[in-house]
């Protein structure tokens, strides 16, 4: 299946990046089998050219069409079916029968579409487009400050040394349907905030505390809102619309986080995230944590800070968890951190804090 994926996105860079000199002055048209046919060689040739039937040339040279090119040289036909992982069939169209019509820039291309439909050799067509880039501007007033999503180098930093966040928002900005588990050892998230206005549920008890609204911000404050004074407010998420689960823990009492971990499992959180540690190992909470994963959440959880050369739990005892150390605005390992081999990956670690109000 990537290989037909593959072709298909090389053919349509192809059709507007050297075939199409001018999509807006073009149609595709994708045709039954054989239906054109070009000169021996040749992947581009005017009407009189090409072999097809004398009412589809008849039509072309009638509104004076200029060009026909094949759009996907590449495509090959046994990629029209595959196998999915699942076992199912997935399908594509033969585009090894797509081609791209120029027509001088008078001609109208809506007219023409609609007679090219009438006739039966032609399966589909339809105008060609140019991609529009979706640029993202953020207006969140502390978004200078996220060097973690965006780093151009401010605070002495490197630049690019952050996670992609504009790269990986031209796809997605997040969706609701996924839920992040926030159990805190510090208290509660504050699920009156406005960066979470509508997206909190859960165990809505505890005191609120700054350590837990200030993560569930930034894993999904909501990005690009306003007060009522129509002015942006506080920081970017990295997802921006994600359910958030919150777990009372009564300021990091051993059940109460074992019972937030199990109630967010349940939830359907996808990841926990666990800003904390005990001084020792628990193999209670060790089966909550297998609890989660096997429930398909992934408990996420921080190295101590600053380094404590005793290792805590969960630091160092997975599987189960990942284990997650700091890393500073220059992608190195943070000063008050320490490589250690059990940690799975490096985060950054704001030496400024980044508020969410």
């Amino acid at each position: 299946m990537s290989r037909c994926f593959l072709f298909l996105f090389v053919g349509l860079f192809y059709m507007t990046s050297v075939y199409g000199q001018v999509p807006e002055e073009e149609i595709l048209i994708l045709t039954t089998r054989d239906v054109i046919t070009m000169p021996y060689g040749a992947s581009s040739a005017t009407p009189g050219e090409i072999e097809a039937p004398s009412e589809l040339i008849s039509l072309l040279l009638d509104v004076g069409a200029t060009q026909i090119t094949i759009a996907m040289p590449e495509f090959d036909p046994i990629d029209t079916m595959r196998i999915t992982p699942d076992g199912n069939i997935a399908r594509l169209p033969d585009f090894s029968q797509l081609f791209i019509i120029g027509l001088p820039s008078a001609a109208n291309r809506d007219s023409l579409i609609a007679l090219l439909e009438i006739l039966p050799q032609i399966i589909r067509a339809e105008k060609n487009q140019r991609a529009v880039p979706r640029d993202i501007t953020i207006d969140d007033p502390y978004f200078g400050r996220q060097w973690n999503l965006h780093n151009t180098g401010q605070y002495g930093g490197t630049s690019g040394a952050d996670i992609s966040a504009l790269e990986a928002w031209s796809y997605s900005t997040g969706n609701n349907s996924v839920i992040l588990g926030i159990v805190d050892g510090n208290g509660n998230v504050d699920w009156n905030h406005e960066e979470f206005a509508g997206r909190i549920f859960g165990d809505l008890n505890g005191t609120p505390s700054d350590h837990a609204t200030h993560v569930a911000g930034i894993a999904a404050a909501l990005t690009n809102n306003y007060n009522q004074q129509n002015q942006p407010v506080g920081i970017a998420g990295i997802d921006w619309h994600a359910s958030i689960n919150i777990q009372n823990t009564m300021a990091g009492q051993t059940a109460y986080l074992i019972q937030g971990i199990i109630d967010a499992a349940n939830a359907g959180a996808k990841a926990i995230n666990c800003s904390w540690g005990l001084p020792s190992f628990s193999q209670n909470l060790y089966d909550a944590f297998v609890y989660a994963y096997q429930m398909g959440a992934l408990p996420v959880c921080a190295m101590a800070y600053p380094f404590d050369p005793i290792i805590t739990y969960p630091d160092g005892n997975g599987p189960w968890v990942l284990t997650v150390n700091a890393s500073n605005n220059r992608d190195e390992i943070a000063t008050y951190a320490d490589e250690r081999y059990y940690v799975d990956i490096a985060a950054w670690r704001a030496s400024r804090r980044c508020s969410t109000g």
